[in-house]
């Protein structure tokens, strides 16, 4: 079990307190009573006032002020003084009464401040110094000066200093622990100040936030609850202090949530998600969570973060939002249905009317003329219904671990013939290692020849035709799918309409095909984006959840 830094001075402090209790023991019979305060008893009695645990914490800085004069004695110096090398604005090194600058042109000697950020003393040994360096100790005055690096998270933070400008006798090895011990107690309480100042900080984040923020035992006690709680739940912080966390969530909830939470917490993970639960006086509110563990040095679970949002009334806008989108596209989709429909029955009626007119007149090549015409309509009716009925041909996709590189070479079984009698090339790019990814495959491969399709179709003007097909891990969990063509291309326009149902550039499509191959890929939990320049091609981008 290690030892904190105020345990450790204060074993240090009492150590050479009994020292000099069995030193003045042994000694008092030889000496005569004397009022004369030795350097070693200035010194504890400074070192004694500096680490009183009431201050040690809050205001040292004023309790080294205090004791300037005394250890200055002990150390048969002129000044002691304490030297801000930290960039924090808040810093709190500077003193009362002190010039926090009266020495800062330390800092800009390379030498010394490469000594002491490594945690060494600066002495000034005359036969170390150069020639410059010695020549601003003649400038300031200085005789004599010693350096004592304070280092706080490895950084060096202030540099304690003692200096006499009239003897020139070097400080003792004793004189230099004792203000070692003294910088060592200052590095505590700067610690424990920084540590406090981040704590405070961060507490009053934690309060002013408008999240409920709730921290509970391993086994979910609350220990802790901001103020925003009463907002979230309707509960005081006091009042759920000290219950379980089951205190918030009705057995309805927890039934659903709890089995999902604890498999993730065991893996390690954090757990997030949405779900209906209960305020304080039973009204129903929206609500996303989001549950953090806190592990010790061992690896087992300290404490639980959870962080309470509720979304009710963002739900609700995003529902109206929702709403006037999908009436949006519902009146596009009739509008263009209406359309579609129309144009051939209108054909059909209309040679259908000439023909019941001059059905008496036309002879047999004129009367097939018009039937041929009608049939060609009504085909092109059946062919827009049967583009819609695919819409729901997989609805329920059957999503399987999938070899994905198996399914690559499928894929060019099914296309390079066909594909190789219009002279186009098709260049594979496949993973060198085994690659699996969650889909449903029968309904992919419908999805990657829609794809190729729809490239060919954009390669018809198109010299030295190449349609580039790769497979690649993005990252952990993702894997990216592409097929890229040196076609036409597409301006910017184009492609931000391009998954709008019924919007087409083909003189012959329905604009139903990438509605399609959007909804299918959604419904595998994958999602589609295109990239296009006019005149350089189409890259389609599919990504794919992985194992």
């Amino acid at each position: 079990m290690s030892l904190s830094p105020l345990t450790i001075a204060l074993i240090l402090i009492i150590t050479g307190l009994l020292f000099k209790l069995l030193y003045r023991t042994k000694t008092h019979e030889k000496t005569k009573p004397s009022h004369h305060v030795s350097a070693d008893d200035l010194i504890w009695k400074s070192i004694t006032r500096l680490t009183n645990p009431d201050v040690i914490h809050t205001n040292w800085h004023v309790r080294f002020d205090q004791i300037q004069t005394d250890f200055c004695s002990a150390l048969e110096a002129d000044e002691l003084f304490l030297l801000d090398n930290s960039p924090d604005v808040d810093s709190p090194l500077p003193l009362e009464d002190v010039d926090p600058y009266a020495h800062d042109w330390i800092l800009s000697v390379p030498e010394w401040m490469s000594l002491l950020e490594r945690g060494e003393n600066m002495h000034d040994i005359s036969e170390n110094l150069d020639i410059e360096e010695q020549a601003i100790l003649e400038q300031e005055g200085i005789h004599t000066l010693l350096l004592i690096p304070l280092i706080v998270g490895g950084k060096l933070i202030a540099i304690i200093g003692v200096c006499k400008y009239k003897d020139s006798k070097l400080f003792n090895k004793q004189q230099m622990n004792s203000l070692r011990f003294m910088a060592n107690i200052l590095t505590m309480a700067i610690s424990n100040q920084h540590d406090r100042s981040e704590r405070d900080r961060l507490v009053t984040v934690v309060e002013q936030s408008s999240d409920c923020i709730i921290i509970t035992s391993s086994n979910g006690t609350i220990l802790y609850a901001n103020g925003a709680c009463k907002e979230v739940t309707g509960f005081l912080p006091t009042e759920i202090t000290g219950q379980s966390i089951k205190t918030l969530y009705p057995p309805q909830v927890r039934k659903k949530l709890w089995k999902r939470i604890k498999t993730d917490l065991k893996k390690g993970n954090e757990w997030s998600g949405q779900f209906a639960n209960n305020r304080k006086d039973g009204t129903l509110y929206k609500e996303e969570m989001q549950l953090s563990p806190v592990y010790t040095q061992d690896g087992n679970v300290a404490n639980q973060v959870i962080v309470k949002r509720d979304i009710t009334e963002e739900k609700r806008l995003e529902s109206i939002a929702e709403a006037a989108n999908l009436m949006e596209n519902i009146g596009f989709i009739f509008s263009s249905i209406r359309h579609e429909l129309g144009n051939p029955i209108n054909s059909i009626k209309v040679s259908l009317s000439v023909l019941e007119n001059n059905l008496d007149s036309y002879n047999t090549e004129d009367i097939k003329r018009f039937i041929t015409r009608g049939l060609f309509d009504i085909g092109r009716v059946e062919y827009l219904l049967r583009t819609l009925k695919n819409f729901s041909v997989f609805e329920r996709p059957d999503i399987q671990k999938t070899d994905m590189n198996a399914l690559l070479q499928k894929l060019v079984q099914l296309t390079e013939k066909d594909l190789a009698a219009q002279y186009i090339m098709l260049a594979i790019t496949p993973m060198t290692e085994p690659l699996t990814g969650y889909l449903d495959p029968r309904a992919f491969l419908q999805v990657l020849l829609n794809l190729i399709t729809n490239a060919v179709a954009a390669m018809k003007e198109t010299d030295n035709k190449t349609i580039r097909i790769s497979l690649r891990q993005k990252k952990a969990g993702q894997i990216v799918f592409t097929v890229e063509d040196n076609g036409a291309g597409m301006d910017e326009s184009v492609v931000r309409n391009l998954f709008r149902p019924f919007f087409t550039t083909k003189e012959e499509g329905t604009g139903l095909g990438l509605v399609i191959v959007k909804k299918m890929l959604s419904k595998m939990n994958c999602s589609i984006s295109a990239n296009s320049k006019k005149g350089k091609g189409t890259c389609m981008e599919i990504i794919i959840p992985s194992a």
